[in-house]
């Protein structure tokens, strides 16, 4: 809450959200392995639970009990990205071919690299990204469905599949652990330097191995047609 005070003039308050995810650097660039025991202390999990939850349909109490803890860290090389998501069986889709990973457990990621977003925004602009996160056919595999415009950066980006973002997803009972390294040029013309800032969101898609049953959401924003990069979360690096 903010409040004015000026000798002469009426005081003023006005009450302004502010939220957003301060990303500490690491110390050195992490192992793309799926295990996340080189990751520094600080960056501490958020978690995704219940809360942040959308069904398309409704929930068994196994589904409800689904969460999702990201971690975020950085370097000039990479901005780092840790999901832990625990649901009881991991499964992913594969009929529809490598760009519906979405209708199955997968991740989604949006970027508005350039914050330029204002409320009355619909769709992603030519600053942003989008990315599908996933497994196919027992493979890891990034497919970018948008890019930022080489008008940004002088930087071509192919839209599909995509080397410039590292990604490794591991398995354990009850656990999926996906792990990535976006390149500066897979997040550009946001920049790997402290002090940087985006907005970004994060959705965890859920299936029930026939379909895709809702997801849990970072932020509001991109769960939904159009997309509103607006309604993403601002993310700071720090020093």
């Amino acid at each position: 809450t903010m409040k004015l005070h000026v000798d002469g003039f009426e005081d003023t308050e006005q009450k302004i959200r502010v939220r957003g995810i301060p990303v500490s650097k690491a110390q050195s660039d992490l192992r793309i392995d799926g295990d996340l025991s080189d990751w520094p202390a600080d960056a501490r999990p958020l978690v995704l639970d219940g809360k942040n939850a959308r069904a398309l349909v409704p929930w068994s109490e196994s589904d409800r009990q689904n969460r999702a803890e990201l971690r975020f860290t950085w370097t000039p090389s990479a901005l780092y990205l840790a999901v832990t998501v625990h649901k009881a069986r991991f499964q992913p889709e594969e009929r529809f071919g490598e760009m519906a990973i979405w209708r199955g457990d997968s991740l989604q990621i949006g970027i508005d690299t350039m914050k330029n977003a204002s409320r009355e925004t619909k769709g992603l602009q030519s600053d942003d990204f989008e990315y599908l996160i996933g497994e196919f056919r027992k493979a890891p595999l990034v497919w970018r469905l948008k890019a930022s415009s080489a008008t940004w950066d002088s930087f071509a980006k192919s839209i599909g599949r995509t080397g410039d973002v590292k990604l490794a997803i591991r398995h354990s009972p009850g656990k999926t652990v996906y792990e990535m390294a976006f390149s500066p040029v897979s997040v550009s013309p946001f920049r790997l330097t402290a002090g940087s800032g985006c907005r970004i969101n994060v959705l965890v898609n859920f299936s029930d191995g026939e379909r895709r049953i809702g997801w849990l959401q970072l932020s509001q924003g991109m769960g939904d047609m159009p997309h509103r990069p607006s309604e993403f979360l601002d993310l700071v690096l720090r020093k």
